[in-house]
């Protein structure tokens, strides 16, 4: 993953507004279970607040609720996967500059699944694959 980030010109990386707050969410939850130290958990919010710094977050604006729901009802998702997925459709269809190769970054097969079906290029970072 974060060769993948290292390698693209950070004006070209886009995420959700709700992206850094699932990552933080997951990150906590995994220190409160005991899979990672405080200390590690720490270091890693710091890395991720580091590394959001430099990349355009996208809002959660009506047209990608509207897409959410549309999602939601052809797609078996959860609604903050819907969210992510809406706002990845929003973006590639609203994007006006030079041509690029959008990525949809996903570990959930059913959202990797939902979002090929809609024609995005895919890749999930724990298959150990190199990304696309």
């Amino acid at each position: 993953m974060v060769a993948l980030v290292e390698r693209s010109d950070r004006s070209s990386q886009a995420i959700s507004a709700l992206t850094a707050i699932e990552v933080r969410s997951a990150i906590r939850r995994r220190e409160r279970a005991g899979d990672i130290l405080p200390d590690d958990a720490a270091k890693a919010i710091f890395s991720l607040e580091e590394e959001i710094a430099g990349i355009v977050q996208y809002a959660i604006t009506r047209t990608v609720t509207s897409e959410a729901r549309r999602l939601v009802d052809q797609h078996v998702l959860r609604a903050l996967d819907a969210i992510q997925l809406a706002t990845a459709l929003v973006l590639a269809r609203d994007y006006s500059g030079p041509p690029v190769r959008a990525i949809f970054i996903a570990a959930d097969a059913r959202l990797l699944n939902a979002a090929v079906a809609e024609g995005l290029l895919v890749w999930n970072p724990a298959s150990g694959l190199p990304a696309p």
